[in-house]
């Protein structure tokens, strides 16, 4: 799978579950595991991934 750069309460490209990100920069999906960037994202600096990898 790919990171793909989507606007929140899209799709997913591959399962089709809605992404939310809960204003955060990054999310994975809940269903398939594929990672989403948010191209909405405001914040200062992109934080890190929420698993720490």
């Amino acid at each position: 799978m790919s990171i793909d750069i989507i606007e929140d309460g899209t799709p997913c490209d591959y399962c089709g579950t809605l992404i939310t990100f809960y204003d955060d920069d990054f999310t994975i999906c809940p269903e398939c595991g594929n990672e989403f960037w948010n191209m909405d994202y405001t914040g200062e600096f992109p934080g890190d991934r929420p698993d720490h990898i």
